[in-house]
């Protein structure tokens, strides 16, 4: 007995059938992948909502800081005058950290 032969339609049919198997595994996977963006896009709103109302300044100058790498810089007026906001901003924030030892001014001491 010889092993049986499969036509020439069923050897083009095994290719698909591997082709579309892959295929659904990439949709399942571009779900999953797009579930997860969603947490996390949630966490950083949740985040960065949370920052904005604690310290709107800082979160402001971040921002503004972040704009300014991702928007390719400033002209030079321009950068001076918000970086010497905010390293006020900064400097106005720091201090009170460093007078109460590490402690936010809002924290109640020990």
């Amino acid at each position: 007995m010889s092993a049986p032969q499969h036509s020439h339609g069923d050897q083009m049919r095994e290719p698909a059938r591997e082709m579309i198997a892959q295929g659904e595994r990439i949709v399942e996977d571009l779900r999953a992948l797009a579930g997860s963006l969603r947490y996390v896009t949630e966490d950083w709103q949740t985040l960065l909502r949370d920052r904005l109302a604690r310290r709107p300044y800082a979160t402001l100058a971040i921002a503004l800081g972040a704009g300014y790498v991702l928007g390719g810089g400033l002209p030079r007026g321009v950068s001076r005058t918000l970086l010497s906001m905010a390293a006020a901003q900064a400097l106005q924030q720091a201090l009170p950290l460093a007078l109460n030892g590490g402690r936010d001014a809002e924290e109640p001491k020990p």
